[in-house]
Order: structure tokens, then sequence, then C-alpha cells
């Protein structure tokens, strides 16, 4: 293998809304399979990473639940970085701190300058405990 390469596992499901590519997506329980742009920052139940654009509801997308993705930044953050969800439009931060009940997303491969910005991310799923 060489350097640059790895390994993806992306599943479907459906969107139960407009979401952006690259947007951390949550479970949605009002469908089989369903998912969702979070509630609000620090949103457990992540599923992983829309990898296409969902115009509407019914969509069906993929989402990247293991290996690296691009993921939208919410604020500046450097890499290394453990990030959570930031936002309720799927973006991703780094928390202030750590508490029990906090989503993890994973850990950041480069840096973000600014709100906005697209960069990878190697996910690591996962909920405080």
């Amino acid at each position: 293998m060489s350097v640059g390469e790895f390994s993806t596992l992306d599943v479907t499901y459906v969107a139960t809304g407009s979401i952006s590519r690259y947007s951390v997506v949550v479970a949605d329980s009002t469908i089989d399979k369903g998912c969702k742009l979070p509630a609000a920052s620090g949103a457990v139940a992540i599923l992983g990473v829309i990898q296409e654009d969902a115009l509407a509801s019914g969509d069906v997308v993929r989402v990247r639940k293991l290996g690296v993705t691009k993921v939208i930044a919410g604020m500046a953050l450097s890499v290394a970085d453990q990030v959570h969800i930031h936002n309720s439009s799927g973006r991703v931060g780094k928390p202030a701190s750590w508490s029990d009940g906090t989503g993890v997303v994973g850990q950041m491969e480069d840096s973000a300058t600014a709100s906005g910005d697209i960069i990878d991310c190697f996910l690591q799923i996962a909920t405080v405990r």
C-alpha cells in the first residue's frame, strides 16, 4: 500500500431531509435506515459522514462509517484534534471539555483555519463514557 491509501466502509441510508455532503449525520428512528442532521452540538447516535448531497427527504445516500473522510469544520482546528458534532449543521469542532455522553466523531488529519473549511478526518465514532 502506498502513502495516502486507506480502506473505507460506506453504508447506504435514507435521508429524512436536505443534507450537505461531508456533514456528520445521526440516526433517524422515524424510518428504517434513516439519517438526519443532529439536533445540537455534542449529539450522539452518530452514524458517520454523508458522502453526497441529499437534496430532499427520501434520497438514498452513502454514509462513511470507517476510514478517512472529508468533514466540514465548524471552527479552526489543528491536526490530531479529537472532534465532536459542533452544531446542528453537522460540522465538527473541538469541545471546551469532554464529558460523559458526548459523541466522538474522530481525529483530524488536516488543520482548518476557519468554519466552513473542508478537511480530512479519521473516523473514530464513539460515545465518551
